[in-house]
């Protein structure tokens, strides 16, 4: 049984795909894998360094894609470090990888009902 922030949360999913989209090619161990579309915001993050205890300061590339859409050969997964995000913007290719920040995982859940994904990544190339 659904309930109304889990519906919002649906309804935002569609709004993200139908109104500012990005398509990017999912590449796992070079492979593309998976066309997603989602959209992507810069952030910054403090992460304590755990060999020297400095605060470090980190961008990272924020993409929101819907959960069920994050496939490998197929079947829904979780996104891994090393993944890579391929876009093209203005006729270049543009490579995202994707990382963890510090203790925290490669990404989290966008809502608390599991519907969208936020995939921390950082530009490469």
């Amino acid at each position: 049984m659904s309930n109304l922030l889990q519906d919002g949360a649906i309804w935002l999913a569609g709004q993200f795909q139908d109104h500012v989209p990005r398509s990017v090619v999912l590449r796992r161990q070079g492979q593309a894998v998976a066309e997603l579309t989602g959209t992507v915001v810069m952030h910054e993050y403090e992460v304590v360094d755990e060999e020297t205890g400095i605060v470090l300061t980190v961008l990272s590339y924020d993409w929101v894609f819907p959960a069920a859409d994050y496939k490998v050969g197929g079947v829904q997964t979780s996104p891994l470090p090393y993944d890579r995000f391929e876009e093209t913007l203005a006729g270049s290719s543009v490579v995202f990888e994707v990382m963890g920040l510090g203790k925290k995982p490669c990404s989290e859940w966008f809502d608390s009902s599991g519907i969208m994904l936020l995939v921390h990544s950082k530009k490469v190339g």
